[in-house]
């Protein structure tokens, strides 16, 4: 569906002005709180 291409292809490798032209998808990982193991 159009839905799962945008957010499995397309979203992810889109740079973003407001996130200091990062994907969202390394915007997410820099800014994600560490995971307790």
């Amino acid at each position: 569906s159009v839905f799962r291409y945008i957010e499995t292809f397309y979203n992810p490798e889109r740079l973003h002005q407001t996130l200091d032209y990062l994907s969202p998808n390394q915007f997410e990982a820099d800014h994600a709180p560490a995971s307790a193991a």
